[in-house]
């Protein structure tokens, strides 16, 4: 009696080991599919490295005050 149930156990681990042993072929196939996808939605110009126009609507006096009042608003932040 213990031997069959042991044989059956047996047989039983080395099926589920053979189950484990399977591939993925539909992920596989897809592999890296999600982060392409990511990339090509946040890239908005592909060429905008190669432009080089300046955005029209700041010079740069306007954009210097900009990131200063930016900076100090964390200092203000902190000082609360």
């Amino acid at each position: 009696m213990f031997k069959i149930l042991s044989n059956i156990l047996m047989i039983a681990a080395v099926a589920a080991v053979m189950g484990a042993c399977t591939g993925t072929p539909y992920l596989n196939s897809h592999w890296g599919r999600s982060v392409e996808t990511a990339k090509t939605l946040q890239v908005a110009n592909p060429q905008a490295g190669r432009q080089s126009v300046q955005a029209p609507e700041m010079d740069g006096r306007a954009a210097g005050q900009a990131v200063d009042s930016y900076r100090q608003s964390f200092n203000q932040a902190v000082a609360h």
